[in-house]
């Protein structure tokens, strides 16, 4: 999966071996490697500044199941702020 910060891309991340238990909640997390540079780049003043910057991941999930592989869509969206 791959994180967009207003459109441009700044970070990727993946799992492995995550184990999913059936009739469960189950919390999934999302490591992501953010490159700064690139943050800085895409966020300009409003990362120093406080405001709020416009935020997505995008990618694929594969879930193995007995029966073969179940890969989900991820498109996730939303805004960081300082608080974040």
């Amino acid at each position: 999966y791959t994180l967009f910060v207003n459109g441009q891309e700044v970070g990727e991340g993946g799992t492995q071996g995550m184990l999913l238990h059936a009739a469960q909640n189950n919390t999934l997390t999302l490591p992501i490697e953010v490159e700064h540079g690139a943050l800085l780049s895409a966020a300009g003043k409003a990362l120093l500044s406080g405001g709020e910057i416009a935020a997505r991941i995008h990618g694929r999930l594969v879930v193995r199941l007995k029966g073969g592989d179940l890969t989900v869509p991820l498109d996730l969206s939303g805004h960081l702020t300082n608080a974040s």
